[in-house]
């Protein structure tokens, strides 16, 4: 008998809080990548390691990825995750993705590099974005 899985869609679209997006990212990478292990150290939401991918998930429930500022702050606490990471001596994610129940983003963290790599000489303010400010 097969069993048939629910798609990433069903399961995104009837999440009613945070953990049910992560579980449904979770179980898709799962299902396309039956090696992946899958752990959460740190509290993160999720590290998802096959062959020589590193998959840092950072999951919320519904927010706006269009919105420059939701993507700063969310990739700013998967970052919080990957310093977590460093700090332990302990192999770094190479993959970050970003999702909630709409949509998600993936990006390799070598994008990123820079930023630790030269954190001591980068002036990093947290404020909002005003338009014409």
């Amino acid at each position: 008998m097969v069993r048939k899985i629910p798609s990433l869609h069903a399961l995104v679209s009837s999440a009613l809080v945070e953990k049910d997006v992560e579980n449904a990212y979770r179980s898709a990478v799962v299902n396309a990548r039956p090696d992946a292990v899958v752990s959460s150290p740190y509290g993160c939401d999720g590290l998802i390691a096959w062959d020589d991918v590193r998959l840092l998930l950072e999951c919320k429930l519904d927010v706006d990825f269009k919105d420059r500022a939701v993507v700063c702050r969310v990739l700013g606490q998967a970052l919080a995750y990957v310093r977590r990471f460093i700090d332990a001596g302990e192999p770094v994610p190479n993959v970050v993705m970003l999702a909630d129940r709409n949509e998600c983003l993936v990006l390799p963290l070598a994008v990123l590099d820079g930023f630790h790599e030269h954190r001591e000489h980068i002036r990093f303010i947290a404020c909002r974005q005003e338009g014409g400010a």
